[in-house]
């Protein structure tokens, strides 16, 4: 499923195809909603609940991971965007990290190893095998 956004639009260069784009694991919510279910009962926990359900709502909607058949991109931030860009020809490897909690959620890290840039690491993404297999299939 690919995940259209406008900043992805303008940064495409010609003949350039998305492949696979995907966001943050979705299980980055559950400390916000156990503290939003505790404020039920207890109130004093609404307050740090909403504070953090804040903070990871923007940590969602800001990161965005996307493969394309030139290049890898990934995108930070909403008012002030920060994109790092990797060429598939300077990618020499990828690897994929889980632990059993990882597996269980469908969530994990990626490694990108490169000639010309320093291990990349991306934690807590959705589905790091998917992302995984789609970009070796272009590499």
């Amino acid at each position: 499923m690919a995940l259209r956004s406008d900043w992805l639009q303008t940064k495409l260069r010609a003949g350039e195809e998305l492949i696979h784009s995907t966001r943050l694991h979705s299980y980055f919510f559950y400390p916000p909603i156990l503290f939003l279910l505790l404020g039920l009962d207890f109130w004093w926990f609404l307050i740090p609940g909403a504070l953090m359900m804040g903070y990871y709502l923007y940590q969602f909607f800001s990161n965005h991971f996307v493969i394309t058949n030139q290049r890898v991109m990934f995108k930070k931030g909403l008012f002030y965007i920060r994109v790092k860009e990797f060429d598939l020809e300077d990618i020499t490897d990828i690897n994929s990290i889980q632990n059993y909690a990882d597996r269980l959620f469908g969530s994990g890290s990626i490694l990108l190893i490169g000639k010309t840039f320093p291990t990349e690491k991306i934690s807590n993404i959705s589905k790091p095998d998917v992302f995984r297999d789609a970009l070796r299939s272009q590499l």
